[in-house]
């Protein structure tokens, strides 16, 4: 027994590397002919299309000088980057499609003739400053399932009369609504737990708030 050989298992890692690595691939190429045919569809009907990238293997907006009054985000889309449409002064109708879960930091920030925008269900999380300081806008359909309206969210939409909130929504971030002088009334979910500071400061037609 003494003598007795180990038997020794060799697991062949590079295997499990080389299947990963082309399932990424297949991912990211996917992602790439999506985005390819998106641009031909654009160019056969003539729209301005939006400025794609591939991070990771996901499809992203990414900042650019979008030049049309309407802005449809594809369904393939798995973000919108952080100040992608900072401070354009032409969006005036905005629509996420299903399929976009993430919105970044100031995406819309001072987007001054935005008035619509419809954002579709699969939306997760939105970023600081989203739509802060656009100034027109006044119709807006959030996303049912988000969790938190962020830090500035809304600061400064002085058209904005209404807005229905999301039956989940857990918290409301500080100065989520400053400045929205147009708002009348709002209804806050009884899931609400948390309302920051200032969170409603300076709505001057503000005059009902229920918890509902």
């Amino acid at each position: 027994m003494k003598n007795q050989a180990k038997l020794e298992i060799e697991i062949n890692t590079e295997t499990e590397k080389d299947r990963t690595a082309m399932e990424n691939r297949d991912k990211i190429i996917d992602v790439e002919n999506k985005i390819k045919n998106y641009y031909a569809k654009c160019r056969i009907l003539g729209k301005v299309p939006v400025r794609l990238m591939v991070y990771g293997y996901e499809a992203v907006v990414v900042k650019s000088s979008y030049k049309d009054k309407n802005l449809t985000i594809p369904d393939f889309v798995g973000k919108i980057a952080d100040k992608a449409f900072l401070n354009n002064e032409n969006i005036e109708d905005v629509k996420i499609l299903e399929g976009v879960k993430h919105i970044g930091r100031g995406a819309f920030g001072g987007c001054t003739e935005l008035e619509k925008i419809h954002i579709g269900d699969s939306v997760v999380d939105m970023g600081t400053e989203t739509f802060h300081e656009c100034k027109s806008l006044y119709d807006i359909r959030l996303p049912s399932n988000i969790k938190e309206l962020s830090e500035l969210i809304f600061n400064g939409c002085e058209s904005l009369e209404k807005i229905e909130l999301p039956y989940e929504l857990q918290s409301i971030g500080f100065r989520a609504f400053s400045d929205c002088m147009r708002l009348e009334s709002i209804d806050i979910p009884d899931s609400v737990k948390y309302i920051g500071a200032r969170a409603f400061h300076r709505c001057t037609n503000l005059e009902a708030v229920r918890f509902k």
